[in-house]
C-alpha cells in the first residue's frame, strides 16, 4: 500500500516521496540525498523526479464535494528509502504554511494559495505537520503509518543537487543529463570508426 504521511518539514529543501506511484510526472535519475532523523544522517538514493497531485481535504468544516480539493507538489525526488513522505521549503514559494491550529481543534494548521485561500490542512490529533488526505473511493488506499509511535522528529530532506543559483530542481537535473550527453559526444569525437560502431 502506498505511504499516506505527507509531512511537512520546512528545513528540508526538496520534496520526497516513498512510492513512485504517487508520481503523475516522472523522470528517471540517479543521485542522491542525505535524510536526518533521530539525530543521525542516512544517505538516500533517488531514483528520479516528477509531479504529484494529491488528493486533498480542502478545509475541517467543508463537506461534500466542497471538501475536495488537489495540492500539486513539483520537483518531488522519488526516494523509495524515506520513512514517510516530505513535502519541503518549496511549497513556500507559492503557497503560505500557517502551523496554528484552529480554535475549535479541528486543524493543526493549513496551508493556504496566494489568494489566502485554504487549500489543505494539517490532522489536528498527528505531532506531526501531516496533511490530511481525502480517503477512498476519492484519495487512495493507504497503509498504517511508518512513523514510530511517540517519535517527535521530523525528517528532514537535504539534496545538495540544488545548489544556490539554480532556481529549480528540474533544471539541475536538465544540467545533468546535458553534462552527460556532452561526455558522450566528446567520447564519439575522440573514438575512431571501428570504435563508434561497437559503441552503438
Amino acid at each position: 500500500m502506498l505511504c499516506g504521511d505527507w509531512i511537512f518539514s520546512n528545513s528540508s529543501n526538496a520534496h520526497g516521496c516513498k512510492d513512485r506511484e504517487w508520481l503523475a510526472e516522472y523522470t528517471p535519475f540517479s543521485s542522491i540525498a542525505t535524510v536526518d532523523l533521530l539525530g543521525s544522517g542516512a544517505e538516500m538514493q533517488i531514483q528520479g523526479i516528477g509531479a504529484i497531485e494529491l488528493p486533498v481535504r480542502r478545509n475541517p468544516n467543508a463537506k461534500g464535494a466542497r471538501s475536495r480539493g488537489t495540492l500539486r507538489l513539483t520537483n518531488v525526488l522519488h526516494i523509495p528509502s524515506l520513512v514517510c513522505n516530505i513535502v519541503g521549503s518549496p511549497i513556500l514559494e507559492d503557497h503560505t504554511v500557517d502551523c496554528g491550529g484552529s480554535k475549535e481543534g479541528k486543524s493543526k494548521g493549513s496551508i493556504l494559495d496566494p489568494n489566502g485561500k485554504m487549500v489543505a490542512f494539517f490532522k489536528p490529533d498527528n505531532p506531526f505537520f501531516a496533511i490530511r488526505l481525502m480517503g477512498p473511493p476519492v484519495g487512495p488506499t493507504v497503509g498504517p503509518s511508518p512513523l514510530a509511535t511517540g517519535q517527535r522528529d521530523v525528517p528532514v530532506l537535504h539534496w545538495s543537487g540544488l545548489s544556490a543559483d539554480t532556481s529549480s530542481l528540474r533544471e539541475t537535473i536538465l544540467n545533468l543529463f546535458h553534462n552527460v550527453l556532452n561526455q558522450w559526444e566528446q567520447q564519439l569525437f575522440f573514438c575512431g570508426p571501428a570504435q563508434v560502431n561497437n559503441i552503438t
